[in-house]
């Protein structure tokens, strides 16, 4: 029988982290570890935070909250998620979140399968400490996650 993950074990503050547009993305699992089967992201969004419009082309995106209220639309369609929620959202379609609490929001983002992670490592600003606050959004670091994203299946909408 062939192997195809790998056993991980992390601390709370454990595995690599980015800033990517004023959120702080750290990867939990990557395809390397699960044999190209999902990656796994922990990612904590400030209040007012959150992705533009868009669609995967290879991976489907699920989304658990642990803290906060994210605001998750899928096809035009609203949820507030709060703790305990659970949302998927199948490749293809469009969907975006945003976090309308008024204090941070932490969730899980499972990626199925393995991919977009490199999008995340490619793009992403590396954080030393996985407590700091991300670095701001500037005009370069958007214009690059733009030009990277298609690279990756990453459609952001008009």
């Amino acid at each position: 029988m062939t192997r195809t993950s790998t056993h991980i074990s992390l601390t709370p503050t454990a595995g690599r982290s980015f800033g990517m547009v004023g959120s702080r993305y750290r990867l939990l699992a990557t395809g390397e570890d699960t044999g190209g089967a999902c990656a796994l992201i922990e990612a904590v969004v400030p209040a007012g935070d959150g992705p533009p419009p868009h669609h995967h082309l290879n991976e489907d995106e699920s989304f658990y909250i642990i803290d906060g209220v994210v605001t998750i639309t899928v096809d035009g369609r609203e949820t507030a998620a709060g703790p305990g929620s659970f949302t998927l959202v199948p490749r293809g379609t469009v969907h975006t979140f945003r976090n309308d609490g008024p204090g941070t929001a932490k969730m899980l983002v499972m990626f199925q399968p393995a991919g977009l992670e490199k999008f995340f490592q490619k793009v992403g600003i590396p954080i030393a400490d996985p407590t700091a606050d991300p670095p701001s959004a500037t005009v370069e670091h958007m214009q690059k996650i733009v030009a990277t994203a298609p690279d990756y299946g990453l459609i952001f909408e008009a």
